[in-house]
């Protein structure tokens, strides 16, 4: 049972008492973790909040033998929850990693995940492409709309239609952000600002500036979301060549039985 539910996308969720706890190794400060498998937006931590659809995404075949959600830009298509203690930030560590592909280069920046409703008032943190460098890009926001942003140089141009996997980091030790692509060198930049802890609505696959726009086109299979140091290099090139590895046992805190 205890395997059929580390396996098995999909299934109801047990009640309570059918949970045991079990420490994986990535587990620690892990506060979220959406794969968009037949719950649809559930988080598998048990700690942050579903995610709510709009414009009805699409489910196709991943790569890693799952399903992604395939967001549509044409159809305004995303993901959200609103604000909560768990999704903020400020000043502190925390660190993304989402598994994404582009489904087309539009002349637009396009959002793979964002804390942001106005970028005067309420930016937190974006995780991009942008069009007029193409390059995934990070980039954290103070309370006067002020921004900071470092682009996966290392990378370079993505192509389209390849799943990749990228990490974004930002740490409040050394005052740096960080992005990391595939197997590629990590590229840094200065933070320079004081990062908000705002009252932004989190979204995958769009963000605000008072209208949610820029939309993802194209596949997104996952999206996890850590609340500590940066992660190790050994953790960091665990998740470089053994991506799929979590598809097969999402690292939460909480197995059930």
């Amino acid at each position: 049972m205890l395997q059929q539910y580390i396996r098995g996308f999909g299934r109801k969720k047990p009640p309570p008492s059918a949970r045991i706890n079990w420490e994986h190794p990535l587990s620690r400060g892990l506060t979220g973790c959406w794969l968009f498998n037949g719950d649809r937006g559930f988080d598998y931590t048990l700690r942050s909040r579903f995610l709510s659809p709009t414009g009805n995404p699409l489910y196709v075949p991943s790569d890693h033998g799952g399903v992604s959600t395939r967001l549509l830009a044409s159809s305004s298509q995303y993901w959200s929850s609103a604000d909560s203690p768990v999704l903020s930030t400020g000043d502190i560590d925390f660190f993304f990693v989402a598994l994404v592909d582009l489904a087309s280069k539009p002349a637009n920046v396009m959002t793979i995940l964002s804390k942001e409703d106005s970028i005067a008032s309420a930016a937190e943190y974006r995780m991009e492409w942008r069009n007029t460098t193409d390059r995934f890009r990070f980039i954290i926001f103070n309370s006067a709309g002020g921004a900071t942003g470092v682009a996966a140089d290392a990378l370079g141009v993505p192509s389209v239609g390849k799943l990749y996997f990228v990490m974004v980091w930002h740490d409040s030790i050394a005052n740096t952000i960080n992005i990391q692509v595939n197997n590629s060198a990590t590229n840094s930049a200065a933070e320079g600002i004081a990062i908000v802890d705002s009252t932004a609505t989190f979204r995958i696959g769009a963000l605000s500036t008072g209208t949610v726009s820029n939309f993802w086109n194209g596949r997104v299979a996952g999206v996890w979301f850590w609340k500590r140091r940066l992660l190790s290099l050994s953790d960091r090139l665990w998740l470089q060549n053994e991506p799929f590895e979590m598809f097969q046992q999402p690292i939460t805190r909480t197995w059930f039985v």
